[in-house]
């Protein structure tokens, strides 16, 4: 039995024992979930792509969790939201910009999804910005995409990051390699990557006619789908100009027939 002060000094210890234990576990209980618990998917519909191929991603953001999560964010890569890690040759590099539209404050036109426990979003968006410098050359690559979260809920910046990626990139053969070496030239590309301003004449109807030159020539080429597609959604932005021509507008009807 203890006596005295030796006995007070021994429950005094307990006593802080015990409250340091109560401590450590109200500490360790479980936290609520926030933004970057979300799970992000990403995928494409192959793993192979040609060099300046654009290269459609599927993305995913999922609550697997049994607390409702809350966030602000727009699915796509015309606003700065959304940036890319790729990893190559051991190295990893950050692109901010993944279109050529950067918007520095989204937050007004920002939905703002509830994620109830299972739910989940889905957006398809295609790679086409900075191929050239994402993508440089060929070989295996990885990607990762990272989703920031714009709720002003809290003063820290929450943002989720997607799985890995693997995307290999080719040089193109044969006949792809004649119409690559066409595709590749910088007015076109300044097409395809939305860099012409219309105010621009000259440029524009310089890089319009390559288009059409490559729609004609290079029909069976991968690079054709794209390049229609480009060519059909920015022509209802200049038709209405003095300076489309008739052969555009032919070209424009024809294309917009065809499967």
């Amino acid at each position: 039995m203890c006596k005295g002060i030796y006995c007070i000094t021994v429950l005094l210890v307990l006593q802080m024992l015990s409250g340091i234990g109560i401590a450590q576990e109200s500490y360790t209980g479980q936290r609520a979930v926030g933004f970057s618990d979300l799970t992000f998917n990403i995928s494409t519909s192959k793993k192979e792509y040609l060099l300046l191929e654009p290269i459609p991603i599927q993305m995913e953001l999922t609550n697997n969790h049994d607390e409702e999560i809350v966030g602000r964010v727009r699915m796509n890569f015309y606003q700065d939201y959304i940036r890319l890690i790729r990893y190559h040759n051991n190295d990893s590099t950050e692109f901010k910009s993944l279109s050529y539209m950067h918007v520095t404050d989204c937050v007004a036109h920002a939905q703002i999804p509830k994620f109830i426990p299972k739910a989940s979003i889905n957006e398809r968006q295609i790679l086409t910005y900075q191929l050239d410098v994402i993508f440089p050359e060929p070989g295996d690559y990885q990607v990762q995409l990272i989703l920031e979260n714009r709720y002003p809920t809290t003063a820290k910046e929450e943002y989720v990051i997607s799985d890995k990626l693997n995307i290999r990139i080719i040089q193109p053969q044969d006949s792809e390699a004649i119409a690559y070496s066409f595709y590749s030239d910088a007015d076109l590309q300044d097409f395809m990557q939305h860099k012409i301003e219309y105010t621009d004449k000259d440029k524009l109807l310089t890089s319009i006619r390559k288009v059409l030159l490559f729609l004609q020539s290079f029909s069976e080429s991968i690079y054709h789908k794209w390049v229609k597609e480009f060519f059909l959604q920015h022509y209802e932005n200049w038709k209405a100009t003095t300076y489309v021509t008739d052969e555009e507008k032919s070209m424009y009807e024809k294309l917009k027939a065809s499967p």
